[in-house]
Parts: C-alpha cells; sequence; structure tokens
C-alpha cells in the first residue's frame, strides 16, 4: 500500500507503483476522482462466474468528470480469466495496463 496526496490534501491509500502512477495522472485530469471501497456498493458491479458463484467487482478508480471507472493492472492471472472478460465487457470500465502508464 502507498499513500498519496491528491491536490485537494486528501489522502488516499493506493496499491502498487501502477495504481499511484495512475493517480497522480488522474489527479492533473479531475481533481474529484475516488478510489472507491469494497463496502460502496453503489461503486460495484455484480457479476456470476461458470459455476454460478456471485462475485462483486469494484473499480480502482471512478472519475466523477466524466464518468468512467479505471482499473489499473500489471497483468491477469490465468484465474482471474472470466473477471477479465466480466471487466473487459463493461462499458464504465477503461482497463489501463502497466505498458499504457510508461
Amino acid at each position: 500500500m502507498v499513500w498519496l496526496y491528491k491536490k485537494s490534501g486528501e489522502c488516499v491509500k493506493v496499491q502498487g507503483s501502477y495504481e499511484l502512477r495512475f493517480a497522480k495522472l488522474l489527479d492533473t485530469f479531475d481533481p474529484d476522482w475516488i478510489k472507491p471501497s469494497i463496502w460502496q456498493r453503489n461503486h460495484q458491479f455484480k457479476w456470476i462466474d461458470s459455476n454460478n458463484s456471485i462475485h462483486w467487482y469494484t473499480p480502482d478508480f471512478w472519475s466523477p468528470k466524466i464518468n468512467k471507472y479505471f482499473e489499473v493492472k500489471g497483468y491477469w492471472s490465468f484465474k482471474q480469466k472470466e473477471k477479465k472478460l466480466f471487466i473487459e465487457n463493461l462499458n464504465d470500465v477503461y482497463i489501463i495496463y502497466e505498458a499504457n502508464l510508461k
């Protein structure tokens, strides 16, 4: 975990260097961005896997300025294949990969 001070002075916890890099970029574009919590149901998406198990997905960031979510990933593990496909099909979520941050 890494702490970032937004331009607004708010302190936000991000996970790792990729999220930190993206958060700094997002802060210049939309200083009102948030890092949704798993407890904020209004920022979650329900999905069901191939075993009919229910899951909740919370994106890494939300920009109220453009009303879009962002998921920052270095890579996807094999176990995350179904989740990745679910996220790729959400129109409201942009996936930002490590290569996009360089």
